[in-house]
């Protein structure tokens, strides 16, 4: 039997299917908050990336915005390489971390935006369009 969302915790979403998770929000009837977090923005506070300060704030999922698959980034985690201990002030560009790597740090179901754009020129980085590759790295991170 699925827990409600409001009851899991991050052992339970380790190990939930898609479905198993759909179901999770259904029987919290509502009560289920979802917040967007512009993964290229700088954080809003030192040292936390957004999508942090998001879960922190009780959001129960959060959904990346401008995230490329192809060149992942989370402004606010450290870059791959850093340490996380740089002076104050000092935000980190988040290069290379991944969906994987917020989910691990929040212990949140973490989902993605992938545009449907008519013209390819719209949009900056073919990363962030929805396409069959795209979907499938999505998965993969």
């Amino acid at each position: 039997m699925t827990k409600r969302l409001l009851d899991a915790n991050a052992s339970d979403f380790a190990t939930m299917t898609s479905r198993q998770l759909m179901e999770a929000i259904r029987l919290s009837e509502g009560r289920v908050i979802a917040a967007e977090v512009i993964t290229a923005a700088p954080p809003l506070v030192d040292k936390v990336s957004n999508g942090e300060l998001a879960a922190a704030m009780g959001a129960d999922l959060i959904l990346l915005n401008l995230y490329d698959v192809t060149n992942p980034q989370i402004s606010g985690l450290p870059t791959e390489g850093e340490s996380g201990t740089e002076h104050f002030g000092h935000f980190s560009l988040g290069m290379g971390r991944t969906i994987a790597d917020l989910k691990r740090m929040i212990g949140r179901p973490v989902g993605l935006n992938l545009e449907r754009i008519e013209t390819r020129e719209a949009i900056t980085t073919s990363g962030r369009l929805a396409t069959p590759d795209n979907a499938q790295l999505a998965v993969e991170q």
